[in-house]
């Protein structure tokens, strides 16, 4: 056959582009402008595959569903999608197709559309037709699509359950808190709680996951690692955020990119089986019902996020004015507080309203139009204020008093007889007890006096004396701070003066290198150095030195390093190996390195050969080996990856039968190689019909470092 530019059988993995390099007198043949077809074709699809996405753009809807001589048949509108490798589906009009599916079983089936490829318009082949196998060749290929029906599998639930709430308490709940389940840092299901703020998060299978939680304007909890059972259901329990200080604008953007980054972008997904979902068919006897409309077929549909779709939800969003989040008051808190009334934030009880209530002395006026409330006092004094005089006077307002008189408090206002004997008894008085402070409370009001008395005899009339050596008792007698000073001269306190615990505690040695003695009969402290009894030079045999003082006045050390020393001038001689560069930095820094100039590296990396039968040989694309000389040769070192993660790497025919061959090509010069990978397993025989499996090969690149001899083995004899 002729060479074809196929899609449809091409691997969904990040291929590596390869073009045309044209030239004047380049000879062009077919491999040449399917190199330029796979090129153009690669790019669209990486393009849709990884910034796209997959699902429905628009159109291809299902509708009259038929059965016939076992043979399902719909109707699809015209539309089109891109399925998870990036193939552009197209349906130019509105079509009946048979629907691919088990012959003559009746269920529920799950209807998908699938990129397919013909060739069409044999043509004879002008020159060298042999290497078509016939005479005529296919001119061109038609990018159309199939439908398949998959029976619906019957799988129970694997879900997390739970509840996420904040507050005081942790008793209020957060309604649109996102709860995600990921493994390996990357989120394989999300889900949001309820206006009770309970979850369930459907993670479809079973395994270990690390569960999430977060909301805006709360500080996330979690991760938390939580294991589940295939077909089972475990409650989470309840997960406590609390408030946080709202981010700045200008991270918000940033902040969710790198979020969604770090959980969706992180590494590139692949798709094993590229389809894209359309609907629901349930057949039972010759009536096939079809579902476009159910939950079922929402949750699994999945739709390609175009530019005029993100534009109207966009402007949807920003248009609305009045609540596009439909936050409720409640959920704010629109009212806070009036002078800490209301609700505040050690409070998780949520305040609706704030009443102003008047004791008939106040007028409150609500304005519900104008968002405002009047409050108004009682009605002015009608008459003038009068000033308090000595005679009592009262008011005549109806209002309060304040509007009807005033205190000036002149000279008679306040007199010596209106005092009570309260204020008499309170208001003069002596801290210390000091000064003796009596009340005189006669029956006259005019006799209300308070009486002032020192409680010592008057004032010394004697100056006051310094202390000296000789004690001399004072003559005042008034307090002793009125009749004598201290003045500590410089023969105030001599040596004879110390008490024993001063010369006891006075003078110490804390390391025993020096004795302290005290003489309390003389008042005397005597200090005695300490000489060394048992003192070692440091060196290879240990003697006692013969000084009465310390030990470093006596010895040296003989510095040895693995039993060599420095020379008769104190010099170590340290000299360079082969692979070994000793250089000098500061005055009293040694550098010691290895000798290497060209920069060694080894690459490394994985190959993965999936779904190969048994028999089958692969031939991985070309792997860049990334080396920084690629004109030298370098060494290729493969190993087969065991179920366990073990690495094997041996002679797989002598070893392993159960192993396939493995071959590394490339040729010296290019940047690339290539891994062979033959299926050893038997095709037919006693484990007839193996399964495809999946081998992951492990590769180094070793770069070139010095070329040897050559060894030529001459034939025997």
């Amino acid at each position: 056959m002729a060479q074809e530019t196929t899609v449809a059988d091409t691997s969904c993995l990040i291929p590596t582009f390869e073009r045309n390099r044209y030239f004047t007198g380049k000879p062009m043949m077919v491999s040449d402008f399917d190199a330029e077809q796979r090129y153009l074709i690669g790019k669209s699809r990486l393009q849709n595959q990884l910034i796209h996405g997959p699902g429905i753009i628009c159109g291809l809807a299902l509708g009259d569903a038929r059965l016939a001589d076992g043979k399902l048949t719909v109707e699809i509108a015209e539309g089109a999608a891109l399925d998870c490798c990036g193939n552009l589906i197209v349906v130019n009009r509105t079509d009946r197709v048979e629907v691919q599916r088990p012959a003559d079983l009746d269920g529920v089936y799950y209807v998908y559309i699938r990129f397919s490829e013909c060739v069409r318009q044999p043509i004879m082949a002008t020159t060298n037709a042999s290497q078509c196998g016939e005479v005529c060749c296919y001119n061109r290929i038609r990018e159309t699509f199939e439908l398949i029906g998959l029976p619906k599998t019957s799988v129970t639930p694997t879900t997390f359950t739970g509840a996420v709430k904040t507050g005081a308490r942790g008793d209020v709940p957060v309604v649109g808190a996102r709860v995600k389940a990921l493994q390996s840092g990357l989120v394989k299901a999300a889900t949001l709680s309820d206006g009770s703020g309970n979850f369930s998060l459907d993670v479809g299978s079973a395994g270990s996951f690390d569960i999430e939680v977060s909301a805006t304007g709360f500080a996330t909890a979690g991760p938390q690692p939580q294991s589940i059972n295939a077909g089972q259901s475990k409650p989470l329990g309840t997960f406590k955020i609390v408030t946080q200080a709202g981010p700045l604008p200008a991270e918000v953007c940033e902040d969710l990119t790198q979020d969604y980054f770090e959980e969706n972008s992180r590494g590139c997904s692949h798709c094993d089986d590229p389809k894209v979902f359309l609907g629901i068919a349930n057949i039972s006897g010759t009536h096939p019902v079809l579902d476009t409309t159910s939950d079922e077929v929402r949750q699994h549909r999945a739709v390609v996020y175009t530019n005029p779709m993100l534009h109207d939800l966009f402007c949807d969003h920003v248009s609305d004015f009045n609540n596009p989040h439909r936050t409720t008051a409640a959920q704010v808190k629109a009212l806070q507080n009036v002078n800490g009334v209301g609700n505040l934030d050690s409070k998780a009880d949520v305040v609706a309203r704030i009443d102003l209530i008047s004791d008939g002395t106040l007028t409150i006026t609500p304005d519900v139009v104008g968002n405002k409330i009047s409050i108004s006092g009682p009605a002015a004094a009608t008459r003038a204020p009068k000033n308090v005089a000595a005679a009592a006077n009262v008011g005549i307002a109806n209002s309060f008093a304040r509007e009807d008189h005033v205190h000036t408090l002149d000279d008679k206002v306040v007199e010596r007889r209106h005092l009570s004997d309260d204020t008499v008894d309170k208001l003069v008085f002596s801290s210390d007890a000091s000064i003796k402070v009596v009340t005189k409370q006669g029956t006259n009001i005019g006799d209300r006096q308070i009486d002032i008395t020192t409680k010592v005899p008057g004032p010394s009339s004697q100056m006051p004396k310094a202390v000296s050596l000789d004690p001399v008792i004072g003559t005042s007698t008034n307090y002793a701070r009125e009749d004598h000073v201290h003045n500590l001269s410089s023969r105030v306190v001599t040596k004879d003066n110390f008490a024993d615990e001063i010369i006891n505690t006075f003078v110490a040695a804390d390391d025993g290198s020096i004795t302290v003695t005290r003489d309390l009969t003389v008042r005397q402290v005597r200090l005695k150095t300490n000489p060394a009894t048992d003192v070692s030079s440091v060196g290879r045999e240990k003697r006692v030195g013969t000084s009465l003082s310390f030990a470093r006045q006596d010895h040296i050390h003989n510095l040895q390093i693995n039993d060599r020393g420095p020379d008769d001038k104190g010099t170590f001689l340290l000299t360079a190996g082969d692979n070994v560069t000793i250089k000098g930095g500061a005055q009293n820094e040694l550098i010691v390195s290895t000798r290497s100039s060209q920069g060694l590296t080894v690459t490394a990396g994985t190959a993965i050969f999936e779904q190969v039968s048994p028999g089958e040989t692969r031939v991985s694309p070309p792997i860049h080996h990334q080396l920084p000389v690629p004109g030298d040769p370098f060494a290729i070192v493969l190993g087969i990856v065991g179920s366990d993660n073990i690495i094997f790497l041996s002679d797989f025919a002598d070893m392993d039968s159960a192993k396939p061959f493995l071959q590394a090509r490339f040729l010296p010069g290019t940047d690339n190689f290539r891994i062979d990978l033959r299926d050893r397993r038997p095709k037919e025989g006693g484990a007839a019909n193996l399964p495809p499996t999946t081998y992951v090969v492990r590769y180094w690149a070793i770069p070139f470092t010095k070329e040897g001899e050559s060894v030529v083995s001459p034939p025997p004899g």
